[in-house]
C-alpha cells in the first residue's frame, strides 16, 4: 500500500512538472515547455482544423478528435495484445 501511495505522489509530481503551465498566456507555436509544445498546441491545432472542416462546430470537432484518439489507442492496444498472445503461444 505504501508503494502505491509513493507511486501516486511521484506520478502527480511528474505531471505537475511536465505541465509547465504559463498562466494568462495563449498557447501558440512559440509556447515553451514539453506539454505545451508537443501535446496542447498540436491538439488545439487539430481541433481547430477539424472544426473548420465541420463548418465551425467546435463541439462536434472535440467529439470527432476524441473518437480518433480513442481509435488510435484501441488499435495500439489491440496490436500489443496480439503480439503478447503470439509470444505466449511460441513459448508454450
Amino acid at each position: 500500500m505504501k508503494r502505491r501511495i509513493t507511486f501516486i505522489v511521484l506520478l502527480s509530481a511528474l505531471a505537475a512538472m511536465l505541465s509547465g503551465t504559463e498562466i494568462n498566456e495563449p498557447i501558440t507555436l512559440e509556447s515553451k515547455g514539453f506539454w505545451n509544445e508537443y501535446i496542447v498546441y498540436p491538439l488545439s491545432w487539430l481541433i481547430k482544423y477539424v472544426a473548420e472542416m465541420l463548418g465551425g462546430s467546435f463541439g462536434l470537432s472535440i467529439i470527432v478528435v476524441t473518437i480518433l484518439i480513442r481509435l488510435l489507442i484501441f488499435a495500439a492496444d489491440d496490436s500489443t495484445d496480439a503480439q503478447c498472445e503470439g509470444d505466449a503461444s511460441a513459448s508454450a
